[in-house]
């Protein structure tokens, strides 16, 4: 009956369970700043042309960075 839980429900209980057995801090295994990385990706990158998205994303993330950085010093 466990297995009809909603499915956060359902995940939740596989994490406790998994705590008992491995006594281990699943705040490890987050991955929110990978995922936060990814949508910014995202958002750059849909705005460049297919044939040059690899180039132009990376070169518009870094000058995104690059603005952060003169920004904040």
């Amino acid at each position: 009956m466990a297995f009809k839980m909603r499915p956060k429900h359902h995940y939740l209980w596989h994490v406790s369970r998994d705590i008992a057995t491995t006594m281990v801090n699943p705040r490890i295994y987050h991955v929110w700043e990978e995922e936060k990385f990814l949508g910014k990706l995202k958002r750059i990158a849909t705005r460049c042309h297919g044939a040059t998205v690899q180039r132009r994303a990376l070169e518009r993330y870094l000058l995104v960075l690059a603005r952060h950085v003169s920004h904040v010093a």
